[in-house]
């Protein structure tokens, strides 16, 4: 229910809607509402509260109906989310270059750190940037075009998942592209 000043409304499910786009980095899940006279209304919730209603979801199920039809579909859906997530051991963003394409799908990254040169320095007065060298797979085929438009560019960043490259995008730019 809605409140208002004292004014409710019941609204009702309409679905779900993945957002991507200007000004949102990755994707967006909005739950959609309508209402009696057909106004839509949309809710971003928070992970805490998808997970919160998951839970008690299970809860009340299970404490109503213990021969519910909907208990082995919790216990579907609980499966495929582990599944799912349970296959991403190592997410992380570094930043750098790609130097160049070795054999196959590797691609040679100069990565840069920041680091503090004298441990009671000033960070501002004393960060520096660490190169390394780093060699990965990508998961996406290396074009021409990949290479004219990442190749010895400006910085990128990198979105590495279990060591492998997965998505690229320019430094605070705001979407990831996967070439």
């Amino acid at each position: 229910m809605l409140e208002a000043k004292h004014m409710r409304k019941k609204i009702f499910w309409d679905g779900i809607e993945m957002v991507t786009g200007s000004g949102i980095k990755g994707k967006l899940l909005n739950l959609i509402f309508k209402d009696e006279e057909g106004k839509s209304y949309r809710w971003t919730p928070r992970w805490e509260n998808v997970l919160e209603l998951f839970k008690n979801s299970c809860e009340v199920e299970i404490d109503n109906f213990l021969t519910s039809e909907y208990i082995p579909r919790f216990v579907e859906v609980a499966r495929e989310v582990f599944e799912k997530c349970s296959t991403v051991t190592e997410a992380i963003v570094i930043y750098g270059t790609i130097n160049r394409v070795l054999e196959g799908r590797r691609l040679e990254i100069e990565k840069y750190e920041p680091y503090v040169l004298n441990e009671g320095d000033e960070p501002a007065k004393s960060l520096k940037w660490h190169k390394s060298i780093i060699c990965l797979p990508a998961v996406f085929p290396i074009t021409h075009g990949f290479l004219r438009k990442w190749a010895a560019k400006d910085w990128t960043e990198i979105l590495i998942i279990n060591g492998e490259v997965c998505a690229l995008r320019k430094c605070r730019s705001e979407k990831w592209e996967h070439p």
